[in-house]
């Protein structure tokens, strides 16, 4: 048996965990298609998965017997959540044994466990039981697949897992709205071809050995990545935070060291926002700069600006009104409307008592994902809730302070000052206290610019880093088909 040349240049194509996907994916083809057997398909024999197989539904019961508790009356039943590249045994839920009416409904190792209802990408995902030291049994929307004398529990996970077979199982099902259904009608009949015992043993070893070499692939790549991630931060934030003329040296020394890992991949350009950003709130975008801003005022937001904030009711939704924008509105730098809900006119003009927005003021969410920003653009007619709203007065320091604000000197402010844990939230108070250094007009007016120019580069090449991935995919996908 030939070493088929993708296999052995496995390491080459297998450069982002989208691709170690896609090759998993063509060793499990390659394995239906007798590359890593002596025999080929059409020598093997043709049956029906039916035939070497039983197939057992779980059990049904109501919502209301469903625990999360065990005791001596319940037993584990697993459902289609735990149905992972594993069995996932830390979801589990109980329900009262009784519901069992069948000894083949408690489920045996070395069954294998099919998603039979289910999202059209998820119906079909197949796991095998490795254990036998947990009473269970299996929920209406899995069946157990237990295999006779003449196939292997670990061959018919392969069968199970090839895209090809499960594109014969989701053509074959029937579809709902965002719901998929696999019938035994449907599986029992599936026609497959069975190599000898001795044969089907060869491939699983050697899928097992190809499939553990992409596991190990992926672990490297994501400590790679982890790694690569923490030294574009370090190096950016080295830059960004420098006091002096020569921190700023060694900074920008180590930061052209590590050039290439800092603009790889949509992370890098984050982080490369941030250093612009960074440099441009350092005084070390303008010609007139000395690396001291002197003559950069220090004040605080609440000085600089009128900083208000909007309401933090929860107004009724009405058919026919004003939009409510939140924090979730707030997206790339623009207040977006497509997902706020409209309150009615009275509710609108009592929150534009307090927080009337007007235009050039500048946006900022105080609860969630505390920080984002946007500029109103044009004289606007909506109310706010849990977003911060800074009344600048001009549009060139509106322009200035919403740049400033999602630089690294000052989110680094804003989230130690955010309090909560998973949900944050920025009090007024802590908005109206955020640090900040000022120009002259003139010179804020330089930076402006000079962001502008450099934030249009960040986003031609973020859309050429989108193509050139999608563009990588496809040629990884393309070499597979054509491999074989």
């Amino acid at each position: 048996m030939q070493s088929n040349p993708v296999i052995s240049k496995i390491t080459i194509l297998a450069n982002s965990a989208r691709r170690i996907r896609y090759l998993r994916d063509f060793i499990l083809n390659e394995a239906m298609t007798g590359t890593f057997s002596e025999s080929k398909p059409d020598a093997w024999r043709s049956t029906t998965l039916g035939v070497e197989v039983d197939i057992v539904r779980g059990i049904t019961f109501p919502a209301s017997a469903k625990y999360r508790e065990p005791s001596e009356q319940r037993i584990v039943c697993l459902r289609t959540t735990n149905v992972q590249d594993q069995v996932d045994w830390s979801d589990l839920l109980y329900v009262p044994e009784s519901f069992v009416k069948s000894e083949d409904q408690y489920i045996r190792k070395n069954d294998i466990l099919m998603s039979m209802a289910n999202s059209k990408e998820l119906v079909g995902k197949v796991s095998k039981v490795d254990r036998d030291d947990v009473r269970c049994t299996l929920g209406g929307f899995i069946a157990a697949i237990r295999c006779r004398g003449e196939i292997l529990p670990e061959f018919l996970m392969i069968l199970l897992r090839a895209p090809l077979t499960r594109e014969r199982l989701i053509d074959s099902s029937t579809q709902t709205t965002n719901i998929a259904n696999i019938s035994l009608g449907r599986l029992r009949p599936l026609e497959i071809k069975l190599p000898p015992k001795d044969e089907q043993m060869k491939i699983v070893q050697r899928v097992g050995h190809l499939l553990n070499q992409c596991d190990e692939l992926e672990s490297l790549l994501l400590e790679h990545e982890k790694i690569s991630t923490a030294s574009r931060k370090s190096a950016v934030n080295a830059v960004s935070l420098a006091q002096t003329p020569e921190e700023l040296q060694v900074a920008w020394k180590r930061l052209q060291e590590n050039w290439t890992d800092l603009v790889r991949g949509l992370d890098g350009l984050d982080d490369l926002r941030d250093l612009i950003l960074g440099i441009a709130f350092s005084g070390l975008l303008t010609r007139t700069s000395n690396f001291s801003l002197e003559g950069w005022e220090s004040t605080t937001l609440g000085v600089l600006c009128d900083v208000r904030d909007g309401t933090h009711d929860s107004p009724k939704k009405a058919t026919i009104g004003y939009p409510l924008v939140t924090s979730k509105n707030l997206k790339k730098g623009l207040v977006d409307l497509e997902h706020s809900y409209l309150i009615s006119e009275s509710d609108y003009q009592e929150i534009s008592k307090r927080s009337r927005v007007d235009k050039y003021d500048v946006l900022i969410s105080m609860i969630g994902t505390v920080g984002q920003v946007a500029i109103v653009k044009d004289q606007p007619e909506y109310a706010i809730k849990n977003v911060g709203l800074i009344k600048t007065g001009s549009e060139l320091l509106s322009r200035f302070i919403s740049y400033y604000l999602v630089s690294p000197q000052a989110t680094s402010h804003i989230n130690i000052a955010s309090s909560g844990g998973v949900q944050k939230f920025l009090s007024l108070g802590k908005l109206r206290a955020l640090p900040i250094k000022i120009p002259s007009p003139q010179i804020q007016e330089e930076i402006v610019l000079r962001l502008d120019q450099l934030m249009s580069f960040c986003e031609e090449l973020e859309k050429n880093t989108i193509q050139a991935n999608i563009l990588a995919d496809r040629l990884t996908q393309s070499v597979l088909a054509n491999s074989r």
